[in-house]
Formats: C-alpha cells, sequence, structure tokens
C-alpha cells in the first residue's frame, strides 16, 4: 500500500473494444496475445480482457479523433487505479457508443467503476446483434437513463423512415448523444489530459469492421 499519485502522472494504457472484448495491444507471438486482421487488412496482435476494466472513473467525454477522416467522433473514458491510466476509446458512431451515453447521466465520478462491454446474437434471427457495453458503480449495475420511455430530449421518428431519412435522423440522434455527453463530463479533469487521451486513437485503427447484419435494440 501506498500513497496514490495524481492521475497525469501514470502510465497510460489505451484500450479498445472487439468483439465485445476490451483490448490492448501486444507484440507478435506474445503469450495470450490473440492475432487478427484489422479493418485495413493488417495483422494485429493484441489481448482480450474479457472479465472488463476496474478502476477510478475519471471522466468520460466526446472529443474527435484527428486520425480518423470518416466518423472521427469517439467517447473518452478516462479511469486509474494505483499503477496505470487508462483510456477507452468507443466509436460513437457504434450502437456500444449509443448504449455507453444513455447510461452517462447515472455516473458517478470518482468511484469505482467497472466497465465490460458485450456482444451476441439473437437466438431467433442469428442477423440481429445485440451490443452494448455493461457498468457497475460500488457493486451496483447503471441502468440507461435515456429511455423509449423517458427520451430525456432525444430526437423521435413517427413511423418507419426511408433509407435517406433514417440517415438524416441517425445524425441528428447521435449528435445529441454527443451533446449528452459532454454535458455530463467531469469538468474537474484537467483539460490537457483530454487532450492526450486522443491519441487512443492507436487503438482505434485497429478495429475490425463490424460484422454484417442487423443489430437491433438492447434487450436490457
Amino acid at each position: 500500500m501506498g500513497f496514490n499519485p495524481p492521475a497525469d502522472r501514470l502510465p497510460v494504457i489505451y484500450v479498445s473494444v472487439f468483439d465485445g472484448n476490451l483490448t490492448t495491444r501486444a507484440k507478435p507471438n506474445e503469450e495470450g496475445a490473440v492475432e487478427r486482421e484489422n479493418k485495413e487488412g493488417k495483422k494485429v496482435w493484441e489481448h482480450h480482457h474479457k472479465n472488463g476494466l476496474t478502476g477510478i472513473l475519471l471522466n468520460i467525454t466526446a472529443a474527435k479523433n484527428p486520425r480518423i477522416n470518416k466518423n472521427p467522433w469517439e467517447y473518452i473514458i478516462e479511469m486509474r487505479d494505483n499503477k496505470n491510466k487508462f483510456v477507452i476509446a468507443i466509436p460513437a458512431e457504434s450502437r456500444y457508443g449509443d448504449d455507453l451515453a444513455c447510461k452517462v447521466p447515472a455516473l458517478q465520478y470518482g468511484v469505482s467503476t467497472v466497465i465490460k462491454p458485450y456482444n451476441f446474437t439473437d437466438k431467433e434471427d442469428k442477423e440481429k446483434k445485440f451490443i452494448g457495453i455493461t457498468i457497475m458503480q460500488e457493486g451496483a449495475k447503471i441502468p440507461r437513463c435515456i429511455t423509449k420511455e423517458n427520451p430525456m430530449g432525444r430526437p423521435e421518428t413517427d413511423g418507419k423512415l426511408d433509407d435517406d431519412d433514417y440517415k438524416a435522423f441517425k445524425i441528428k440522434e447521435r449528435k445529441f448523444y454527443r451533446e449528452i455527453v459532454q454535458h455530463h463530463s467531469n469538468t474537474s479533469t484537467n483539460p490537457d489530459s483530454i487532450k492526450i487521451s486522443t491519441a487512443a486513437i492507436q487503438t482505434s485503427e485497429d478495429q475490425a469492421t463490424p460484422a454484417s447484419g442487423d443489430e437491433d435494440d438492447l434487450p436490457f
């Protein structure tokens, strides 16, 4: 046991999400590492952390990644333990990004937090995938605050939309989610640490192309 150093003095570990797991980079043929092909067709090595990440939640914010041309917005989750600071990059243009944004208003900063992504296919319809992020704080599961019953100002639709109207709606909806995340960001976090955290794109570049098939609403 010892004194906890400031978060900005801790070594930073960059984390991304793939196939329902948190992942960190690894060296080729490193023990326990998994090899796969990223969305650019390059082979990468990484560790898959199936049990999620536990630490003190410092901040969640929305930021544009300067290294990404298409869909550059990300949600940046910053956490720490006694040895490291962790920066998790979540693509904002994703189902699990939406799921995260809907839970942000209920989060507390500065408390013990577990972040664990998940995904699975519908038993009755294999083309549908459920994707989201489970968040636990002090032993309790964080619920979605933004729901169909409680949209909190989220854009709504009447009936089924054609492709063009649906794309326009999603742009508006995800802008709303980014604003929600920014509004509930931890204002006590050093702005410099947020700028540094955008370097997490080194992990985002290695994310795989999403699997084909429709993504349905989350079941819980």
